[in-house]
């Protein structure tokens, strides 16, 4: 007999708990982009009061991955091409400036560290491990630069991204990035950092976020419009927008509770 699943959380820690549930639940497309989160429905299925939830969309606001509107409430990130647009261009800047300090500070259990990942990935074909393997060898290598404050800050971009990512992928082919080529780019980036080369790292990890941001940009500019008319088709609003929003006031948006 199956059981069903039981959602309630420990009482201990419970902000960081609802945070990564509700994170894992946005990454992984079970919280749709632009769809409302209603805290007290939240709240009674996780079993905590409003509080750790109002808490964690705070943490997921900052991150890029929720919407506080002063008049919806809170909401899972809607799909802004201009948000795209400028994610990638601080993302190249910031993991630019990572690679290079790595191809300066970087020691020897960083580079076997790095190198252990880059073997394991070469053993790995299931796109959703690759996925999960990628994000440990980037926040790996960033480590190895030694600034934990621009590691901080990358992961943030890069959660934001990984929003369009996964939305992207599930819907595009040709979204998902050579998984040859991106081996290939990551050896070239382990083979600068240890060459102590902080140009050329830079140089491949610009070539190597770059790619991807034109893919998913154009990905999505692709299916802006099939989208959005069906969102307003069936009542929910634009999905998608390449302009401005409203702006929020966040405060208000945490105490309102969206009906």
């Amino acid at each position: 007999m199956s059981m069903a699943r039981d959602d309630r959380i420990q009482p201990q820690t419970r902000t960081q708990i609802v945070i990564q549930r509700l994170r894992d639940d946005i990454l992984s497309g079970v919280m749709p982009a632009g769809s409302r989160i209603r805290q007290v429905e939240l709240a009674k299925r996780l079993g905590v009061s409003t509080t750790p939830v109002r808490e964690a969309l705070t943490v997921l606001e900052r991150e890029g991955l929720v919407v506080l509107d002063a008049y919806r409430g809170a909401m899972v990130l809607s799909i802004r091409l201009q948000d795209l647009r400028e994610n990638f261009k601080i993302r190249t800047r910031l993991e630019c400036l990572a690679v290079e300090e790595a191809a300066r500070q970087a020691g020897d259990r960083d580079i076997a560290d790095l190198e252990l990942l880059l073997d394991t990935m070469d053993d790995v074909d299931d796109p959703l491990k690759y996925f999960q393997l990628n994000r440990d060898f980037h926040a790996r290598m960033y480590e190895s630069a030694k600034m934990p404050r621009l590691c901080e800050v990358i992961a943030q971009f890069r959660d934001a991204a990984d929003v369009y990512l996964r939305l992207a992928a599930a819907t595009d082919d040709d979204v998902a990035p050579d998984m040859n080529i991106t081996r290939a780019e990551h050896r070239a980036l382990v083979d600068a950092i240890q060459a102590r080369e902080p140009r050329r790292a830079s140089l491949i990890m610009q070539s190597h976020i770059q790619s991807l941001g034109d893919r998913l940009i154009d990905s999505f500019g692709q299916w802006q419009k099939a989208s959005s008319d069906v969102a307003m088709q069936s009542g929910t609003g634009p999905v998608f927008t390449d302009g401005d929003t409203q702006v929020v006031n966040s405060r208000r948006a945490l105490d309102r509770e969206p009906v």
